[in-house]
């Protein structure tokens, strides 16, 4: 049996886009030049959408689905460790 990786990341993510621990990252904005997206919800969103885009137009392997994964994964921790910033001017 061979796996539809491509299928499986869709599925996987499209669920992941329905928990509580993305709103939390769209409800969170980060403070640095370096992420100007609207939130942490669409930073993620893009990064995991650029990665797709660069794969070839062929079925994913298992190393791409990781990589994917990886992709998805790689801000979820900021909504539960960094600490809300209210800036001088409100």
């Amino acid at each position: 049996m061979t796996t539809d990786y491509n299928k499986s990341f869709a599925m996987l993510y499209s669920n992941f886009k329905t928990t509580e621990l993305y709103a939390d990252m769209v409800n969170m904005v980060e403070n640095n030049d370096w992420h100007l997206e609207a939130n942490v919800g669409v930073h993620t969103d893009m990064v995991v959408g650029e990665y797709l885009s660069a794969l070839p137009d062929t079925p994913m392997t298992h190393a791409q689905y990781i990589g994917a994964i990886a992709c998805m994964l790689h801000d979820i921790g900021k909504p539960v460790v960094c600490e809300p910033i209210t800036k001088p001017d409100g």
